[in-house]
């Protein structure tokens, strides 16, 4: 696993190339320097740390205690072995988009949940897939008393060979996890094995062999800790268990492979053997054997080796190595492990990190995932086909493109399908029918990171799908261990549900069928007719008001788009927005709003390609005033202008009793006006809200702009609301306060709490609760109205996190505040109908 800076990505290209090792023309290695740099904890040790800078999600620092130790880039060094980084080239550097741990387990381990509509339990995407029961970090961490919030990493499989009993194994920062999942609805927690020399590491790497698990870390010292795995049949659940043997020819590694066949592994990334394959004998478990080196290509990040059965004749029945070399497939004969020999190195088009990948069954194709051509370069979640009929001569037979632009971790095929990890995309199933000519079909998923499929570094690790009772298994980095069970020997349906149907808990759901996968075409209306299947709804607009309805047909791709209406007269006003969605086809809705205004209506789409002709033929349609506009191709957005500010009344004045509002569009007796709109854009500054315990958060959980505000209950932050500064209320019938929150780490009984003061003290107006109101990280639309009475001058409004916990946070960003007078405006999708909570997706 790979997570950096770009800026490191674009040095490597920068420095010098690696030597060719043969005639083939690929593109170079990154460095050759990196040799020396995977050696230097060998020949040198540990190497000095200086002093850890402790910062909290905002940039504050404080004293350590359980929070985590992450430092500033500048403070950051390539051989510090130090949470956020390890000694290698390819992975040196701050996780910058690291997170925090979701702790909150929605689903208990017991809960079996079936995918249906499209979703398992109202959480997590799916389609073919059934969550059969879920481990929470929480619960992974509590053996041994470490950290409970550790993150998990890798997972592996073993199968008692007397009895069948199934078991699981996750790594996790500080050591390896046992969960017994013989009944997998009813997993039994057996217990954790802490690292060597009880450190901790992001990355840990595990592999099975007659009855021992061997397992590597990037944790410096940690060798290969031997376990004996029948012991896991007799300890008591929740036990701290002990390491069986030590291997200790390596310090750290990156990757330990096994071929059962031969009872041979390989070890690999580690600061022997340049980096390459690190060969020992497993004949004695216990006591593993070295017997060899390849060194000839450097850097292993992973690799497999097999019995080779492919169509190449000459190579049938030898031990064939396929290693994933940073930016080649190198491929070796390893049948004698003092004289390996190189028999090709092939690279690919628009190579950034050749990660791993896995031979299908017949040996002559070999999957690969490229781990930063999703980030670098923009592309959606893409496979790599490699035609290895001839080991000397391999070539590239095409290209998978999925519909999510998530990244590709790890894979594994079983008989016909691939199982694949990628990242927030969850686990993904494909069909290898077409793999010959580079095609897969997608048949089944499970989406374990439901906010957001985007090219970013979170939810799923690993998954083994090899168990014969047909579990398998899913290793969610901040959520946990997910056991899962496909039906996918099963016809898909005619229309399935997208590859990420995002869930909107207080949202109705969809009217319309999703696309297939991969997505077809959708049928396009003739350009003069409005579409038939989704006939507009009818508005009873008032007098004074003129209705405006928007039709869109989605690409294939709805989880890019997104628009927006405006109202131009005076200061911008946003009056609606819509997308993105999870499911494709036509979206429409119909508003009213005041006559005689401007409006400007724009769409957007994030990938930069539009909604027409590449992807699908998408399209958008306003009706206003009885004029029709229509629009299809564009590139990342596009702006359509209706109505006219010519005839609009003169307005009114703006109120004097407000001591801090900023009324600024004023815009009549029968409307509203804005009295504080804060992005909280402005460096140090938070808008209309006093500082208190609330801080600014800067490139990361943001709704719109660069920045948001969050709340947090206990320390650092002393409070744990945001309070506003009063505003003048008297001229109005209501205050409208339209606002996002993204809670993160909320737990059960927890949640947010909108309250004002008009000058008796604070009162509760709203309250929204975890599950009943929302989902942890993903992005919620909130919508109250606060009457105001005769009586009433001023008031302030308030935000409240009703965490208990020290790392309950929630994010606040858009909000809008808006004075209504009597009869005055209010959106169609009020209060009562829609619970005034909106889901967004987080994209």
């Amino acid at each position: 696993m790979t997570r950096h800076y770009l800026s490191l990505l674009l040095a490597f290209q920068s420095l010098s190339t690696h030597a060719q090792t043969d005639e083939k023309q690929v593109p170079p290695k990154p460095t050759d320097n990196k040799h020396a740099a995977l050696e230097t904890n060998e020949k040198y040790g540990k190497p000095k740390n200086p002093a850890a800078v402790v910062i909290d999600d905002n940039d504050n620092q404080y004293a350590p205690a359980l929070q985590l130790q992450i430092r500033r880039p500048a403070d950051l060094n390539c051989g510090d072995n130090i949470k956020g980084t390890v000694s290698r080239p390819c992975m040196c550097g701050l996780i910058n988009d690291w997170e925090p741990p979701d702790l909150t387990a929605r689903l208990v381990s017991s809960a079996a949940v079936t995918c249906a509509d499209g979703s398992a339990g109202g959480n997590y995407p799916c389609h073919n897939v059934d969550l059969l029961s879920f481990i929470p970090l929480a619960t992974l961490n509590s053996a041994g008393g470490g950290y409970w919030g550790h993150e998990a990493n890798d997972c592996w499989g073993w199968t008692d060979p007397g009895s069948g009993r199934e078991f699981a194994i996750i790594g996790v920062e500080s050591g390896t996890a046992y969960v017994e999942i013989t009944d997998p609805v009813n997993p039994v927690y057996v217990g954790k094995l802490l690292s060597h020399n009880g450190g901790t590491s992001m990355w840990g790497d595990i592999k099975v062999y007659n009855n021992h698990a061997y397992i590597v870390t990037e944790n410096f010292g940690q060798g290969m800790q031997i376990l004996e795995l029948t012991q896991l049949k007799s300890v008591a659940p929740g036990s701290v268990l002990t390491e069986t043997a030590h291997y200790n020819r390596i310090g750290n590694a990156h990757n330990v492979a096994i071929n059962e066949e031969t009872g041979f592994g390989y070890i690999v990334g580690s600061g022997t053997c340049s980096g390459g394959l690190h060969m020992i004998n497993l004949s004695n478990p216990v006591d593993p054997s070295f017997v060899g080196c390849f060194s000839n290509d450097g850097y292993t990040h992973d690799v497999q080796c097999v019995i080779y059965n492919g169509s190449d004749g000459r190579y049938v029945g030898k031990e064939i190595c396929f290693a994933f070399n940073e930016d080649t497939v190198t491929i070796i004969d390893v049948s004698s492990k003092s004289n390996p020999i190189q028999l090709s190195r092939k690279s690919y088009d628009q190579v950034r990190y050749t990660h791993q990948g896995w031979l299908t069954d017949d040996h002559d194709y070999l999957l690969i995932g490229d781990e930063l051509d999703e980030q670098s370069l923009g592309l959606k979640t893409t496979t790599i086909v490699l035609n290895v009929k001839d080991l000397t001569g391999p070539e590239v037979a095409g290209t998978h493109t999925a519909a999510t632009r998530a990244i590709d971790h790890n894979m594994y095929i079983k008989g016909n399908y691939v199982y694949q990890a990628n990242y927030r995309a969850g686990l993904r199933i494909l069909g290898l029918d077409g793999v010959g000519d580079g095609t897969l079909n997608e048949v089944a998923f499970f989406d374990i990171y439901p906010n957001s499929d985007t090219a970013n570094f979170n939810g799923a690790w690993s998954t083994y799908p090899f168990f014969n009772s047909g579990s398998i298994l899913v290793s969610g980095i901040e959520q946990g261990l997910f056991v899962l069970r496909a039906s996918i020997d099963n016809p898909p349906p005619t229309n399935p549900p997208p590859t990420n149907p995002f869930p909107t808990p207080t949202a109705p759901p969809p009217t319309n069928p999703p696309p297939t996968n991969p997505p077809p075409t959708p049928t396009v209306p003739p350009p003069t007719r409005r579409p038939t299947n989704n006939p507009p709804p009818t508005t009873e607009c008032s007098p004074g008001e003129q209705e405006i309805t928007i039709t869109i047909l989605t690409d294939n791709y709805p989880s890019e788009t997104t628009w927006e209406l405006t109202e131009e007269c005076g200061t911008s006003k946003v009056l609606k927005r819509g997308g993105p969605w999870g499911d494709a086809g036509v979206k429409q809705t119909s508003h009213c709003v005041a006559a005689n205004k401007e409006y400007k209506f724009t769409i957007n789409d994030v990938y930069g390609d539009g909604i027409c002709c590449s992807y699908g033929n998408g399209y958008y349609e306003i009706t206003f005033d009885g004029k029709t506009i229509r629009g299809d191709q564009f590139t990342t957005s596009e702006s359509q202008v209706l109505g006219s500010c010519a005839d609009t009344p003169a307005p009114t004045a703006v109120p004097t009793t407000a001591p801090t509002s900023s009324n600024t569009n004023s815009t009549g007796p029968n409307d509203w006006e804005v009295i504080f709109f804060d992005d909280f854009e402005v460096p140090n500054n938070w808008g209309h809200f006093k500082r208190r315990g609330a801080r600014r958060h800067r490139n990361k959980h943001v709704r719109s702009g660069m920045a948001s505000i969050a709340i947090r209950s206990g320390p650092p932050s002393p409070l744990a609301f945001m309070e506003s500064n009063g505003f003048g209320v008297s001229d109005y019938d209501e205050i409208e306060v339209d606002f996002f929150f993204k809670p993160m780490s909320i737990e059960a009984n927890e949640g947010l709490a909108l309250e004002y003061n008009k000058g008796a003290g604070w009162v509760r107006h709203r309250s929204w609760m975890l599950s009943i109101d929302f989902v942890n990280r993903m992005w919620h639309e909130g919508l109250e109205y606060i009457p105001i009475h005769p009586e009433d001058t001023s008031m302030a409004i308030r935000f409240v996190c009703l965490g208990q916990g020290q790392r309950d946070k929630i994010f606040i960003d858009d909000v809008d505040v808006t004075g209504v007078f009597k009869n005055g405006f209010r959106a169609e999708w009020n209060s009562s109908d829609w619970n005034s909570t909106l889901a967004w997706e987080d994209v």
